[in-house]
């Protein structure tokens, strides 16, 4: 098995929340930059596995407000949420070899925000995503 730090390249993070009052919906968008740091470990010889786990930091960019109704006139407004999410992330892979410099990767991923969007909720903000990538290998 073998160990290291992933650095995870930096994202753009569009995430939202919905929100009911009664017969009304608002949807919530939030802009983030996010940084995921994770540790590493690899394991497997022809088809190489991994599992990433560590923190995630998501810096607010922009957060608006949009009601949805069946009414045609949607007003926009911006507001505070927190500036700041930061949680936890945690992933499984496979690495593909493909060619001698080459590699495709598949990888399932799970995000828990630890803290609350708003200052004065206890909503968190939670993902699953799917990752594909392709690798070239520079062996000199």
């Amino acid at each position: 098995m073998i160990f290291s730090i992933y650095q995870s390249r930096i994202k753009y993070v569009d995430k939202y929340l919905l929100k009911s009052s009664g017969t009304s919906f608002e949807r919530s968008n939030f802009y983030y930059l996010g940084i995921p740091i994770l540790l590493q470990f690899n394991f497997g010889k022809k088809v190489g596995c991994f599992i990433n786990i560590g923190p995630n930091l998501n810096f607010l960019l922009k957060g608006e407000k949009v009601p949805i109704t069946n009414n045609s006139s949607e007003l926009k407004s911006t507001f505070i949420a927190s500036k700041v999410d930061f949680g936890l992330t945690a992933g499984i892979g496979l690495l593909l070899p493909l060619k001698e410099n080459y590699a495709l990767t598949l990888e399932a991923r799970n995000n828990l925000g630890l803290k609350p969007v708003y200052n004065d909720q206890k909503s968190r903000f939670y993902s699953f995503e799917i990752l594909l990538g392709f690798f070239i290998f520079n062996h000199k």
